[in-house]
């Protein structure tokens, strides 16, 4: 941080180094969504990816989801939530993200998509040519 052109100390956001759900000075915590959805992104081998926008609760926290495999019932469940080292100091004020999550390589079918236990949507995975 700079004061009037001199160092004052140094000032950390979160960590963009990819730290891991497991890492143990890391904790889970909310964050807050405004859009959700799925779509196919077409090329030789079509992907179903899942849309999320909105916001964590400071700039340190980082955006992070898990995607299950597909059930029996076809149903695709997401976690998302954001990770946050409680040790940073860091600024309060909502940080804005878009993000798309793979759900991964899919058998052609109908999926029904889950977030955070709520339902967001249908996809399609078409057959090989």
């Amino acid at each position: 941080v700079w004061v009037n052109g001199a160092e004052r100390g140094k000032f950390e956001t979160g960590s963009s180094s990819g730290s891991q759900p497991g890492d143990p000075k890391l904790e889970k915590a909310r964050l807050f969504i405004d859009e959700m959805g799925v779509v196919m992104r077409p090329g030789k081998t079509p992907q179903a990816v899942l849309l999320v926008s909105g916001s964590l609760p400071t700039p340190c926290h980082e955006f992070h989801a898990e995607v299950a495999p597909p059930n029996e019932k076809r149903e695709i469940h997401v976690q998302v939530y954001s990770l946050v080292d409680p040790r940073l100091m860091c600024i309060l004020v909502l940080q804005g993200f878009s993000e798309e999550v793979g759900l991964g390589a899919l058998p052609a079918g109908a999926y029904t998509v889950w977030v955070n236990g709520e339902a967001v949507g249908k996809v399609e995975v078409p057959s090989a040519p």
